[in-house]
């Protein structure tokens, strides 16, 4: 999409390496200087990380963007690209309104439509594989927020954590919908000769092929 497109530098074919950043606990033993050696997509709270910001930032679950609205709309004229869902009152002239394909129109001529999949970072995936990136690295994807009645885990101790029952069978679904569409994203990636790599340690997520992140150092 023309979008996000303004990453190109103009050489022809794909562009090369974006990170796409989930927000599970290992995200504390990645470097800031790590995360700034590409364009990088962080998603929800990854306003609370201290001094980073992600080069493009995604949110799109409708009870979390309200209840962080203001955050939310303060953190993005810090990031290059703002991609969050249509019509929940997050403006300003960097923010792209993403919406269901699947289900819904968009509202703007900038709307742009995104597959949702129960994850966040799936649609950070997807956006990244848009926008042209040939290999995506992902860190920070513990995969490890399916046990019944806990808090699910994240980076930081204050993170805005889903205010409803977590049921075992409200997360095996919920684990279930994730994994099949981690699944969708790296066959479509493979497809088009792209990659995602996973370098969390001790990531649970076993969908995609996993490295040492100081490989990429």
């Amino acid at each position: 999409s023309a979008s996000i497109c303004r990453f190109n530098d103009g050489t022809a074919g794909r562009m090369k390496t974006c990170i796409v950043i989930a927000n599970g606990p290992s995200l504390n033993d990645v470097p800031n200087e790590f995360l700034r050696k590409h364009i990088s997509f962080g998603t929800n709270a990854i306003y609370l990380r201290e001094g980073f910001s992600p080069s493009c930032y995604v949110a799109f679950d409708k009870g979390f963007i309200k209840r962080e609205k203001e955050k939310i709309q303060a953190f993005c004229p810090k990031v290059i690209q703002a991609f969050i869902r249509q019509d929940e009152g997050v403006t300003g002239p960097n923010v792209v309104p993403i919406f269901r394909a699947d289900r819904e129109m968009p509202t703007s001529k900038k709307s742009m439509g995104i597959v949702a999949g129960g994850s966040v970072t799936f649609i950070a995936m997807q956006l990244a594989g848009m926008a042209g990136f040939e290999q995506i690295l992902v860190v920070g994807l513990d995969h490890n927020f399916f046990e019944a009645d806990t808090i699910i885990p994240h980076f930081a101790e204050n993170y805005p954590t889903e205010p409803i029952p977590r049921t075992a069978e409200y997360c095996e679904g919920v684990k279930i919908r994730i994994e099949y569409c981690y699944q969708v994203i790296r066959k479509e990636m493979d497809r088009i000769g792209g990659h995602i790599i996973n370098l969390t340690p001790g990531s649970r997520c076993d969908i995609f092929e996993k490295r040492d992140i100081k490989d990429y150092a």
